[in-house]
């Protein structure tokens, strides 16, 4: 009375036969019809239980990549190798300058050199004309070489702060390093002021180098200008702040000069 439906006794058939292979399987040497039958394995494999631990229960994740981080003169992952170089002074410039040209030619780069004959940190920071060249030449790193105009002002630190300040304002997040004065006398506090602002990682010391002076007195010699600049280049290439390439001439050119005279 149970077995209303007209396919029960053929669902019952099929489940008894199904119930009898299995346990036929589970014995050893059985045959059936002359056909061997295979035993089957009903434990789960050491090969299943090692994949299912490691590829479904456990995924392997890779941890995300982090991005490197962009503070100058740290080790990481940023790429150093600059190709567009804006290089603003005072007239140290000259001497500089063209050593660091053939630096940016051997490392296939452009140097854009803007001298201002007398210039400070309070004319480059009242005129805002870095960021004018900013603007024109877009580069990808900065040098700076001012305080050789304020050696000794008095109260360096109450009169040029604001200006200096400015000119870090201007550069903003640009890697640039600022190259400071080849003091003939001590000063009065301008290296001290420049790195305060900067930091220490961006401000390259020059005041305690051994120069050979021209007639002036003040300014390096061309061949001691060239000995300053190969200093400032193993310093940036030793603190990772970047990297050129060895040059293959003494001087070259840079791919711009930008003259101004002190009344611009």
């Amino acid at each position: 009375k149970y077995m209303k439906s007209p396919y029960s006794k053929l669902i019952l058939v099929l489940i008894v036969s199904f119930l009898f292979f299995v346990f036929l399987s589970t014995l050893n040497n059985v045959k059936l019809f002359g056909l061997e039958l295979n035993q089957i394995d009903f434990r789960i494999s050491d090969s299943f239980i090692q994949r299912t631990d490691s590829s479904i229960l456990s995924p392997i994740i890779t941890p995300p990549v982090l991005a490197a981080k962009d503070n100058i003169g740290m080790t990481d992952t940023v790429d150093r190798r600059y190709k567009r170089y804006l290089f603003i002074g005072d007239s140290m410039l000259e001497g500089l300058s063209k050593r660091l040209g053939a630096y940016a030619f051997s490392s296939n780069a452009e140097l854009f050199t803007v001298i201002w004959y007398g210039s400070t940190s309070k004319k480059w920071g009242e005129t805002k004309k870095l960021s004018k060249y900013i603007q024109e030449i877009k580069p990808d790193f900065i040098l700076i070489c001012l305080g050789g105009n304020e050696l000794f002002i008095k109260n360096v630190k109450k009169e040029r702060l604001e200006y200096v300040q400015s000119i870090v304002e201007e550069v903003g997040t640009i890697p640039y390093i600022w190259i400071g004065p080849p003091d003939w006398k001590e000063d009065t506090g301008i290296n001290d002021l420049i790195k305060s602002v900067v930091g220490e990682n961006r401000f390259f010391y020059s005041a305690n180098l051994d120069f050979k002076r021209a007639k002036d007195g003040m300014h390096p010699t061309r061949e001691s200008s060239v000995a300053w600049m190969d200093k400032i280049i193993s310093w940036m290439t030793s603190t990772n702040i970047c990297e050129l390439q060895e040059p293959k001439c003494k001087l070259k050119n840079p791919t711009k000069t930008i003259v101004l005279t002190p009344n611009d």
